[in-house]
C-alpha cells in the first residue's frame, strides 16, 4: 500500500482524460459520473475500501413514511409510479405512502391510479392548499402520525415535481442512506447556495434546500413541529389578495428576501415562469411567494435545530460508512458548522472526488489520508463557491 498518496488529488494518478477508452463510472459513493473511481483507483484506495465489508452495527427494520403533495394530476399519478417502484425494491424497510392531493382533478385520478395498481400501501387524502405544498406536507406528516402508532423512522417529503426534478435522486434512494439519516441529526436533499446570506425574523442563512424533496428523521420531525412556517391567515395581513401597486414585503420581510423573492418570481433569467408584477400576475405571484417563504424559513429553522443539510449524492456517499462512527460524526458537524460547505463541494469535480477519496480512506482505516482528502474536499468547495458568488455578484444587480 506505498503508492496510496497523503496529499492531494494530483498525486493520486491520471485523469480519466489520460486513460484512452475509460468511460464515466457509476461509482458506489454517492453515482457521481466522474473520476473519482479512476482517481483512487489509479491510488489503489477503490480496491482497498471495496474489499473491506460495509462495518455497520445490527440495524433493525427501518420504517418509511412517504408524504406526497400533488396538484397537477398527471404528474402526481406518475409520481406515485415512479416512487413504488423504487420503495418495493428496498430490503429491511417498511413503508407507507400518503398522497395529499391539492385539487379535486388530483384527487379522482390519483385513488383512480392506487386502485388501479392494487395494493395497500399508498393512501390518498384531500388536501386544503391553503399554503400549497407546505400545507399538503403539513397535513400529510400528521395524517401519518395519527395512522401510525409510532411514528415512522425517516419521513420523505417530495412533491408532483418528481418525474422533472429528482428521477436522479429517486433511483439512488436506499436502505443505507434510509440508516444513516435514521441516525443522525442531518437532512439530505438537494441544496442551492445563496449568492449573499439573508436575515429575515433574527433568522439568518446562506443556502436553502429545495422543498420537492427532502428526507427527514423522526426525531428532527419532532423538534421541528409544523413544516409550515406561515400561515395564509397570517401571510393575508401583509400580502393582500388586492393588488397593491407595489411589493408590499420588505416592510415585513426586511429587504433581503423580500427583494429576492420579488427578483425571482419577475425576472426570466431567475425563472421560468416569472411574469412582470402588475395587477394581472398578482394573484399568481402573491401565492407562489408563499410557498418560497415557507422553503426558506424551514431551511432556517433546520439549520438553528442543528441540523446538517447535506447534498443528496454526498449522503448516498457517506451512508457508505458506519453511522456510529467517529469520522462520520465529524463529517455531520462539519455540514452542521458551515451549511453551505456541501453546495461547494457540489460544484467541483475534485471536491467531490476528495471527498469520495476520503470516504474510501476511512472505510481502509487510513486516518491520515482520510483527514487530508477531506482537507482538500473542503477548500476545493469553498474556493468554487466564492468564485460562484463573484460572478454571481458580477452579473446581478439584485439576488
Amino acid at each position: 500500500m506505498n503508492n496510496i498518496p497523503n496529499s492531494p488529488l494530483e498525486e493520486a494518478g491520471p485523469t480519466p482524460g489520460k486513460l484512452p477508452g475509460s468511460p464515466p463510472i457509476e461509482n458506489e459513493f454517492g453515482g457521481y459520473r466522474e473520476f473519482s473511481v479512476l482517481k483512487w483507483k489509479a491510488a489503489g484506495l477503490t480496491e482497498v475500501a471495496s474489499s473491506l465489508p460495509l462495518a455497520r452495527p445490527h440495524r433493525r427494520q427501518l420504517s418509511l413514511g412517504v408524504v406526497l403533495a400533488g396538484w397537477d394530476a398527471t404528474a402526481t399519478v406518475r409520481s406515485v409510479e415512479l416512487l413504488r417502484g423504487q420503495l418495493r425494491k428496498l430490503r429491511g424497510v417498511t413503508w407507507s405512502m400518503l398522497v395529499v392531493a391539492n385539487n379535486d382533478a388530483v384527487l379522482a385520478a390519483a385513488l383512480a391510479a392506487t386502485t388501479a395498481q392494487g395494493g395497500k400501501d399508498v393512501r390518498v387524502i384531500s388536501g386544503s392548499n391553503h399554503e400549497a405544498e407546505f400545507s399538503a406536507y403539513e397535513e400529510g406528516r400528521q395524517a401519518v402520525a395519527r395512522q401510525a402508532a409510532t411514528a415512522p423512522d425517516v419521513l420523505l417529503i417530495v412533491n408532483d415535481r418528481l418525474p422533472a426534478y429528482a428521477v436522479h435522486q429517486l433511483g439512488s434512494l436506499n436502505t443505507d442512506l434510509l440508516y444513516l439519516t435514521s441516525r443522525s441529526e442531518m437532512a439530505p436533499g438537494h441544496i442551492y447556495p445563496l449568492v449573499r446570506p439573508i436575515t429575515v425574523w433574527q433568522h439568518r442563512f446562506s443556502c436553502f434546500m429545495s422543498s420537492y424533496w427532502l428526507l427527514l428523521p423522526a426525531g428532527a420531525l419532532d423538534r421541528l413541529g409544523s413544516l409550515c412556517s406561515v400561515t395564509m391567515e397570517e401571510y393575508a395581513r401583509h400580502a393582500p389578495t388586492d393588488f397593491p401597486g407595489h411589493w408590499p414585503l420588505s416592510e415585513w420581510l426586511g429587504p433581503e428576501l423580500s427583494e429576492y423573492i420579488g427578483a425571482y418570481l419577475t425576472e426570466p433569467r431567475l425563472w421560468s415562469r416569472s411574469e412582470p408584477l402588475d395587477a394581472s400576475s398578482w394573484p399568481r405571484l402573491r401565492f407562489k411567494a408563499l410557498s418560497i417563504i415557507n422553503e426558506k424559513l424551514l431551511s432556517a429553522r433546520m439549520i438553528e435545530l442543528g441540523l446538517a443539510l447535506i447534498p443528496w449524492h454526498q449522503a448516498r456517499a457517506m451512508s457508505q460508512l458506519d453511522p456510529t462512527s467517529a469520522f462520520s460524526h465529524s463529517l455531520i458537524e462539519i455540514y452542521k458548522d458551515r451549511p453551505d460547505v456541501g453546495p461547494g463541494i457540489e460544484m467541483t469535480p475534485h471536491g467531490r472526488a476528495y471527498l469520495a477519496g476520503a470516504i474510501m480512506a476511512a472505510r481502509a482505516g487510513l486516518a491520515v489520508t482520510r483527514d487530508r482528502l477531506l482537507t482538500s474536499a473542503t477548500r476545493s468547495g469553498d474556493i468554487a463557491l466564492n468564485e460562484w458568488r463573484s460572478r454571481k455578484t458580477a452579473s446581478l444587480s439584485r439576488f
